[in-house]
C-alpha cells in the first residue's frame, strides 16, 4: 500500500501555511468483527440510496429496516448499532485525516510575535465538507455474474468546491467509504504503479469511449492476476478515493453461491451533493 505523501509547511509574507500530509488513496480500517448472527441471507436484489444532510442516527435506522425489510432473519436491531458505528467512524476519519486536513490553515504572527492560528475557521470548513452524504446500500443474491473482475477506478462523483491549492500541492482526495454486512468484500489491488499503467494500456487500446468499465473486462483481468490484491476482512472498513488516477483499482467480489450486503458512503458540502444530483437526476434530502 502506497505510504502517504508528505507535504512541508511554506512560510510566506504575513504568516506560514501549513498543509498536513495528503491521506493515502487507500486505507484499510482495523478489523473488528461484526456481531454474530446480525443475517444470513436476503430475498431480493435491492438497492437503496439517500443524498442529503448527513444525520448517523436518522440513517443508521433507515437503513436498518430497509436491510432488514429484505431478510428474513435480519437483527435489526444489531443492524442499526453497526450502520451508526460505520457512519461515524466514516465522518470523523473524512474530518480528521480524509479530506478536511487537506484545506490549508492558516497561522499568523500577531505584533507581540506570538502564533495566532484560525483554529475556528479551520473546524467549520471541516464540518462544511461532511456536511452532507450519499449513502448507498446494494443487496445482491448470489450470482457468478463478477467471476471475472469488472477492474475499475471510480470517476468524478460531483464538482469540487475546495479552494485552490498551489501547483506544487495535490488537491485534496474525495474518498468513498466502505464494508459488507454480508458476503465477501470488495476486491481492491494494492496501489502499485505497474497496475496503473496497465490500466492506462488497457485504455489507450481499448478507446476511453468504448471501453465499458461496467462490464467484465477478461483480458485486463488476466493481467492484472499478477499483482497482489489487499486483504479485506468481511465487515472491514476501507477508504478509497474517487476521480484522480492514482485512486485504487477495485471490483465486485465472485458472489457465486452467496447472497450480499454491501454498504458504502461518500460526503461532501450540501452544494456538492447538490451538483450530484443534478446530473444524476436525483432528488436532495430524500431516499431513492
Amino acid at each position: 500500500m502506497e505510504g502517504e505523501q508528505n507535504i512541508n509547511s511554506t512560510d510566506r509574507r504575513f504568516g506560514r501555511v501549513s498543509t498536513p500530509p495528503r491521506p493515502a488513496p487507500f486505507l484499510i480500517f482495523p478489523y473488528e468483527p461484526l456481531p454474530p448472527n446480525l443475517l444470513t441471507q436476503i430475498n431480493n436484489d435491492l438497492s437503496e440510496g439517500y443524498y442529503g444532510p448527513f444525520d448517523a442516527d436518522l440513517l443508521a435506522v433507515r437503513a436498518a429496516s430497509f436491510i432488514r425489510s429484505n431478510s428474513r432473519d435480519a437483527n435489526e436491531g444489531l443492524l442499526t448499532q453497526v450502520m451508526r458505528e460505520f457512519l461515524v467512524l466514516a465522518r470523523e476519519d473524512c474530518i480528521t485525516a480524509g479530506r478536511a486536513p487537506s484545506i490549508t490553515t492558516t497561522t499568523t504572527t500577531t505584533a507581540t510575535g506570538e502564533g495566532e492560528s484560525n483554529t475556528g475557521i479551520y473546524h467549520g470548513k471541516a464540518q462544511h465538507v461532511a456536511h452532507s452524504c450519499w449513502l448507498c446500500i446494494h443487496m445482491t443474491l448470489p450470482t457468478d455474474e463478477w467471476a471475472v473482475p469488472r477492474w475499475h477506478r471510480d470517476g468524478r462523483m460531483f464538482q469540487c468546491t475546495c479552494p485552490e491549492q498551489s501547483k506544487e500541492v495535490p488537491p485534496p482526495p474525495h474518498s468513498k467509504y466502505a464494508f459488507t454486512i454480508l458476503g465477501p468484500s470488495m476486491r481492491v489491488m494494492i496501489p502499485n504503479p505497474s497496475v496503473k499503467a496497465v490500466m492506462g494500456m488497457r485504455s489507450e487500446e481499448t478507446g476511453r469511449s468504448r471501453w465499458n468499465q461496467n462490464s467484465p473486462d477478461p483480458e485486463l483481468a488476466k493481467r492484472l492476476a499478477e499483482y497482489p490484491e489487499a486483504e479485506v476482512q468481511p465487515g472491514q472498513v476501507i477508504r478509497f478515493s474517487w476521480g484522480p488516477s492514482d485512486s485504487p483499482v477495485h471490483s465486485e467480489p465472485d458472489s457465486t453461491g452467496l447472497h450480499r450486503v454491501f454498504v458504502s458512503v461518500l460526503f461532501g458540502s450540501e452544494a456538492e451533493l447538490r451538483d450530484m444530483c443534478g446530473f444524476r437526476g436525483e432528488k436532495y434530502g430524500v431516499w431513492c
